[in-house]
């Protein structure tokens, strides 16, 4: 996370699942003075957050639906409530390996986030890269991602998760 952190000049946090939330439960801070600080123990929804997208999408379908079967809470403008909306979300995080969250849980940051796996190929962690969104602009996301991802990854196989492609 530390190296995912310098590499990102941002905020890296680790989150896990607790029933239907995701909980922060480590983080290194970004270099810069002006930063996000999602503090340690912090409970984030699952349908709109960069750390809550990838544990959602690796779900098992019967818990999606039953997460996604309540009203979705909106926490911004750009928040995604309708669930079909969420479903789409959940494939292209599934299809490209990270999650964007831009502006849709907090008005001013931005995030990326992947899914941790671990030797099973359960979903057990995300990590995600924040910060404030007029230095985590769109065009920054893409790159962001792979980097994530990376990462992820590279946690991942320590856990014992095998993956064509793991770098």
């Amino acid at each position: 996370m530390a190296d995912l952190a310098t590499e990102a000049g941002e905020t890296t946090t680790l989150s896990v699942l607790d029933t239907d939330v995701a909980v922060n439960i480590d983080q290194v801070l970004g270099p810069h003075p002006v930063k996000h600080m999602g503090w340690i123990g912090r409970r984030l929804p699952l349908h709109c957050t960069a750390a809550g997208k990838p544990l959602l999408a690796y779900l098992h379908k019967e818990v999606v639906d039953r997460l996604l079967s309540r009203p979705l809470e909106r926490f911004t403008e750009h928040t995604i409530i309708e669930p079909l909306e969420v479903r789409q979300e959940l494939d292209r995080v599934r299809g490209c390996g990270y999650a964007v969250g831009e502006k849709e849980f907090e008005a001013d940051l931005s995030a990326v986030g992947a899914a941790v796996f671990d030797h099973r190929g359960e979903v057990v962690a995300s990590i995600t890269i924040s910060g404030p969104a007029f230095r985590m602009d769109p065009d920054r996301m893409p790159n962001l991602g792979l980097s994530v991802r990376r990462t992820s990854n590279r946690i991942s196989a320590r856990l014992g998760h095998r993956t064509a492609g793991v770098n």
